[in-house]
């Protein structure tokens, strides 16, 4: 009762933190943290990014800041678009993590051309020049001159092939990533043995969604990284090892879940040897490796395996962010998150819960003093918590972490409906069927109705994406509508949602299938109440046909057939079945009859035939 206590005051206080940062939020600088030498991109209300480098050229910063200032634009337009089906950027989280990438990657690539160019072995004046051009942040005209350069190099393989990848660099510094694969493509025909070129390629070849050509560079550097590391382990076994990860990353993106485990496992075993040797470097490596394992695994049924490396990367994240909060505390609960559900599925509903509390607090305290970053993650962290505490039956625990992800989820709805107008209609879904089983129907009308009005404006908009959560709302209501009797209502909602469910099944039988039958038999329990006896019938035993483990189906067929004076029909399926379970919920055949005896009776609707069956029911199987 203590720990039940000072968790609903953690949650309280977390509530007052997150309604704070709403009020402030319109002040509010983004900001998340990086792993460069360089500030993270700071956004200001009018999208400008800002960012500090120590030992940048002024120009060059300033370039670079006019650019993810642009691609904050162009990103935050795709996010605000509820009519982009398309769309990778789903949340302002996104969108900061892939400004923070940016940021990060053309630092590095910055950083790394400059240091090539004046190490080069090539002291001509335009050589020079160019160097001192990109410091400059003049990429067009620095361009011009290498490109030059390279011309005159074509029958100097390996100078030739060091330009255009410089080149290549040079187009990404210019966030042309499909001029900067044509250069990457040169060098790496120039001389393909070389590891660093072939990860330039693939690379870019990734970026452009080019897996096979991405596939075949990496396959190549790992190979000849593999050579090198054979020699010189000290300096190659940690790319082997990057290497890896980076093509298991593909193979799942791609679906070749063996392929990605085989990857995935050597990269850990020579991260786990290189973190004994020098954990300061290589502990955050073995972490996140053992983090994409415990996804594969859970992906793939092996939850004891997925749990063993989940926990595993909990502990050395717990270590790190006792050293270092502001860098792994985010990924601290990330990792408790993904326990969290691992839990669950494995049916550990305590140790469940003290992952997706702790989870949550991490969360609070991180939305508080940076919320632009991480308010996302708290409604997503409080709504897993909700939905715990309803499996559990703790509702008013459940209502509280329910109704603060909605508070914060219509505030991020407001800046940015693209993203959050979905999730406000999943949270109101969830609360009205919290309020549902609590027996506040009108406040579950109230919930769903506004649910529907969002999924008909998101299924206008993109009907792949949102017509499958428009009928599930219509399925809810027509429920509720049911359980009220307002049967009118009912009907007319599940007719709509049945036609929905028929063409989704239409397409994809093996996703809807199941989903078409529960509608159906759901349709035939209101044209029960219609007295549409025939359409009840019909309905039915298309419903059962479609899924015989839906039993509980048969008895609208029943029913129906007992309505239109089929005796002997209805009194078989009785015999047959008076002692089957026939739902989920381990419901006998003779509860669910009686059940549905006492609302006909309810509504008015009465047969001589119902006391006979009455007989036959309480008789011994």
């Amino acid at each position: 009762m203590q720990a039940r206590i000072a968790l609903a005051i953690n949650l309280l206080l977390c509530g007052a933190l997150l309604t704070w940062s709403a009020c402030a939020s319109a002040d509010t600088r983004i900001e998340k943290r990086s792993e460069s030498p360089c500030s993270p991109p700071i956004v200001n209300n009018a999208g400008q990014v800002s960012i500090k480098c120590p030992g940048f050229d002024k120009e060059a910063l300033l370039y670079l800041e006019n650019q993810l200032s642009q691609q904050f634009r162009l990103l935050n337009e795709k996010l605000h678009s509820i009519d982009d089906s398309s769309r990778t950027v789903r949340n302002q989280n996104d969108l900061i993590d892939i400004l923070r990438k940016q940021a990060h990657d053309w630092e590095q690539r910055y950083s790394e051309l400059s240091a090539r160019l004046a190490d080069s072995p090539d002291d001509s004046e335009k050589a020079t020049q160019a160097h001192a051009l990109i410091r400059q942040g003049e990429f067009d005209k620095a361009e011009a001159i290498l490109q030059e350069l390279a011309t005159k190099q074509e029958a100097q393989v390996a100078r030739a092939a060091a330009t255009q990848y410089d080149l290549g660099d040079l187009a990404m510094l210019r966030f042309a990533p499909t001029a900067a694969l044509l250069h990457y493509d040169k060098a790496f025909r120039y001389e393909p043995d070389n590891p660093l070129y072939a990860d330039g390629y693939a690379t870019a070849a990734y970026g452009e969604r080019n897996y096979a050509e991405a596939e075949k560079g990496w396959t190549t550097a790992l190979q000849r990284q593999r050579d090198l590391a054979a020699h010189d382990p000290g300096a190659y076994r940690p790319k082997v090892a990057t290497t890896l990860n980076t093509l298991g990353s593909l193979y799942r993106n791609t679906g070749r879940l063996a392929d990605a485990e085989k990857a995935d496992t050597e990269a850990l075993l020579i991260f786990r040897d290189l973190a004994a040797h020098d954990p300061d470097a290589y502990r955050p490596d073995l972490a996140m490796t053992l983090n994409t394992l415990g996804i594969l695994y859970r992906e793939t049924g092996r939850l004891a395996d997925a749990e063993k490396a989940d926990t595993e990367a909990l502990s050395i994240f717990r270590d790190l962010a006792a050293q270092n909060s502001g860098a792994y505390r985010p990924d601290l609960a990330m990792t408790l998150n993904t326990l969290g559900i691992l839990y669950r599925e494995t049916g550990r509903l305590a140790d469940a819960e003290q992952a997706d509390t702790e989870a949550v607090l991490i969360f609070c305290d991180l939305a508080a003093h940076n919320p632009g970053a991480y308010r996302p993650d708290i409604a997503t962290a409080l709504n897993t918590l909700g939905s715990l505490y309803d499996a559990t039956g703790r509702l008013a625990d459940a209502e509280q972490a329910d109704t603060e992800t909605l508070s914060i989820f219509r505030d991020l709805a407001a800046h940015s409906p693209g993203a959050y107008r979905p999730k406000v209609a999943t949270t109101l879904n969830t609360l009205g069927s919290l309020y549902r089983n609590t027996g506040r129907l009108a406040d579950a009308e109230k919930a769903d109705t506004e649910a529907l009005s969002i999924g008909r404006d998101l299924a206008a908009h993109d009907l792949g994406a949102y017509r499958p959560d428009l009928a599930m709302t219509l399925n809810t209501l027509g429920i509720l509508y049911s359980e009220t009797g307002r049967f009118a209502d009912a009907e007319k909602a599940d007719t709509e949602a049945l036609s929905i469910f028929r063409d989704l099944a239409a397409h994809d039988p093996d996703a809807y299938r199941t989903k078409l039958a529960e509608v159906l038999g759901e349709a035939s329990w209101y044209h029960l109440l219609a007295r549409q006896f025939t359409e009840a019938k019909a309905t039915a035993e298309e419903a059962f046909a479609l899924d015989q483990s839906q039993l509980w189906v048969l008895t609208n067929a029943a029913h129906a057939e007992m309505f239109l004076g089929n005796t002997e029909a209805a009194l078989t399926l009785h015999r047959r079945y008076r002692a089957e379970s026939v739902n989920s919920r381990g419901q006998t055949w003779r509860q669910a009859i009686l059940d549905d005896f006492a609302q006909f009776r309810k509504a008015g609707l009465e047969h001589p035939l119902m006391p006979t069956i009455e007989r036959l029911l309480a008789e011994p199987p």
